[in-house]
């Protein structure tokens, strides 16, 4: 069985090559049409402590447009990047549909209307990679929504260091409770996808009690 989600309309008076904006349980959002697609980009579905457990976002009401990618995880790379583009605030998420069914705003969507969804968690080998290397435009015109994750890597999400107090007992694995915060975003989960590093993390999900509510 697949993930189910709906994404409810807020207006229909939109600007050419934007989507409509839809409510999440944050706060409206508005995304930008590609290449027939409707997409979000870079929506935040974790506040970032170091070395803490994942917290809420703050929610907002006023509309976030989300029409480019949110910063990757902290990471070597070959050039410099601002904090726009890679930030330790890393914790955003990509949505892209084939269309927003209309329906009444704060009304429950049909389930004739609701469209299976895919996960995809980026390759990296837990030190690298972002989810803008793979774009779900192409996924989502066979009828799907597709989620693509970013997500704390190397040192910043795996780095044990229980040995030093109480409050660090959960840093060795910040970056697999990220992954499930984020899953948890998505409603009842049940495809996902992920390449090397992405598909390992989902192994480690699918160990975790607290996750089989949304992976079954």
């Amino acid at each position: 069985m697949l993930l189910m989600v709906a994404l409810s309309i807020a207006t229909v008076c939109v600007a050419q090559d934007k989507t409509p904006v839809v409510d999440t349980k944050s706060g409206p959002v508005q995304g930008i049409v590609q290449e027939g697609t409707m997409a979000w980009l870079g929506i935040p579905y974790a506040k970032v402590e170091r070395f803490m457990p994942p917290k809420p976002v703050k929610a907002w009401k006023e509309v976030r447009v989300c029409d480019h990618w949110g910063p990757q995880a902290m990471q070597l790379t070959n050039r410099e990047m601002g904090e726009d583009e890679m930030s330790e605030q890393c914790c955003v998420l990509n949505v892209w549909t084939p269309h927003v069914p209309r329906h009444p705003a704060g009304a429950e969507l049909k389930p004739a209307l609701l469209k299976p969804v895919m996960v995809w968690l980026h390759g990296g080998g837990f030190d690298s990679g972002t989810s803008a290397w793979n774009p779900g435009m192409c996924l989502a015109k066979k009828d799907v929504v597709v989620v693509s994750v970013n997500h704390r890597l190397n040192i910043l999400g795996f780095l044990d260091l229980s040995t030093c107090g109480e409050q660090y007992k959960h840093s060795g694995n910040v970056g697999l409770r990220r992954t499930i915060q984020a899953l948890g975003q998505c409603g009842d989960a049940r495809r996902c996808e992920g390449a090397a590093m992405g598909a390992r993390q989902y192994q480690g999900v699918w160990r975790r009690p607290l996750q089989c509510d949304h992976l079954r």
